[in-house]
């Protein structure tokens, strides 16, 4: 289970350099998008559309990352992680892996589709802790 905890943090921390990027190097005016950063932070940065989206991707992760870290942390603690355990953090993880091109590139049904991948490998994840 380690390795799933720790491929999800890597995943967290691209998408959190990947969100990031659209206030600055894909902005429009990458050099006014610097300068805005160096004052202060009282006016949010203008996103485009696919800033947006990659922001509201992010933010989706964070929420699903509080349920997914205790659910593999607590499995990790208990010593011999079921099968079906580790299988649900892996759907876990292609589910939030494709989550973001689905998200961002607004493919019809798909992003909705591997949010539901995401949280079956969470269900079943809850469902080894329990038995």
């Amino acid at each position: 289970m380690t390795i799933y905890i720790i491929a999800a943090l890597a995943l967290w921390l691209a998408q959190t350099f990947y969100a990031a990027s659209y206030k600055t190097v894909f902005a429009p005016d990458a050099m006014s998008a610097v300068q805005d950063h160096m004052k202060g932070k009282d006016d949010a940065v203008a996103l485009s559309l696919h800033g947006a989206r990659a922001q509201r991707a992010h933010q989706n992760l964070l929420e699903s990352m509080l349920v997914f870290l205790p659910l593999a942390l607590l499995l990790e603690m208990r010593g011999d992680v079921p099968a079906l355990g580790t299988q649900g953090a892996l759907l876990f993880l292609v589910g939030r892996a494709l989550y973001v091109p689905a998200y961002h590139f607004a493919f019809y049904g798909l992003r909705t589709t591997v949010w539901t991948v995401s949280l079956v490998g969470l269900c079943m994840m809850v469902y080894a802790l329990l038995a």
